[in-house]
């Protein structure tokens, strides 16, 4: 009997001599700034143990040289959005383990800039947001009228011929911007389809455009809201060069002092 429990013993004593270490604190991931550093730690317990440092970024692991211990100030390279690391831990029997994943991300930590586009049809009125850096947009139509969902395109009908200010909050986690912008409907009487021609359409080099009225200014939108060409023209024609204008389908709205008007064209 006395045979076998020191048998025992002496199996439980080589086990736990020979066990791996023990990871008792895992590094946490943050989210860090464009140029500084995150703060990691772990802890474990083990006989002799060494820490090695792991930076793992898509299918790739490089040893983080030089960092042999339970901390680690980690400042990821310029352009990086995203990395991994881990930390194995080793003791002095050459066993390991590898603690959990931390990941590292990088924030511009940039305040919004807010702005909005938009396009009319009759009373109907498309906005799209082009605000930079931000998370959350909340729409102020200046009817009375909000929209709160955080979509980046909405279409918004106004029961009047009025002047309107529009208001876009956007946000982030760094702070919130606002513009606001001035929509004047009092001046959208559409021109009648006959006083306008366009041709060709669809068009590929060039479009040929005229009207019964002066066109004083000349602005092509593609369906993102985005103005991709603008023209003075100051006349009753204009000769609408398209060279370099990606082919889509595009928003051609010309006015005068009295009017504006919309037309769709095609380019191929």
């Amino acid at each position: 009997m006395k045979k076998s429990m020191l048998l025992i013993a002496t199996v439980l004593f080589s086990g736990m001599l020979f066990a791996q270490p023990i990871i008792t604190q895992h590094p946490s991931g943050e989210t860090v700034c464009s140029g500084d550093c995150a703060n990691l730690s772990v802890a474990a317990v083990g006989g002799g143990l060494q820490y090695q440092w792991l930076e793992i970024m898509g299918m790739d692991t490089t040893d983080i040289e030089g960092e042999n211990d339970t901390s680690l100030e980690y400042c990821p390279d310029s352009g990086v959005a995203s990395v991994v690391i881990v930390c194995e831990v080793m003791d002095s029997n050459g066993l390991n383990v590898l603690s959990n994943a931390a990941n590292i991300l990088t924030d511009s930590c940039l305040a919004p800039i807010a702005d909005f586009t938009w396009t009319w049809d009759q009373q109907e009125m498309c906005f799209t947001n082009t605000s930079i850096n931000a998370h959350t947009v909340f729409w102020f139509f200046g009817d009375g009228t909000t929209n709160d969902d955080n979509v980046n395109s909405l279409c918004h009908t106004y029961g009047t011929k009025e002047i309107y200010y529009v208001k876009l909050h956007a946000y982030n986690d760094h702070g919130v911007d606002i513009v606001e912008k001035v929509l004047d409907l009092l001046g959208t009487e559409d021109v009648a389809e006959s006083e306008l021609s366009i041709f060709p359409n669809p068009a590929s080099s060039y479009v040929n455009v005229h009207s019964n009225a002066l066109i004083e200014h000349l602005q092509l939108f593609d369906v993102q809201g985005r103005m991709v060409l603008e023209m003075a023209p100051m006349s009753a024609s204009a000769r609408i060069d398209l060279a370099g204008v990606p082919a889509g389908v595009y928003a051609l709205i010309l006015s005068n002092r009295d009017a504006k008007t919309q037309q769709r064209l095609i380019v191929q």
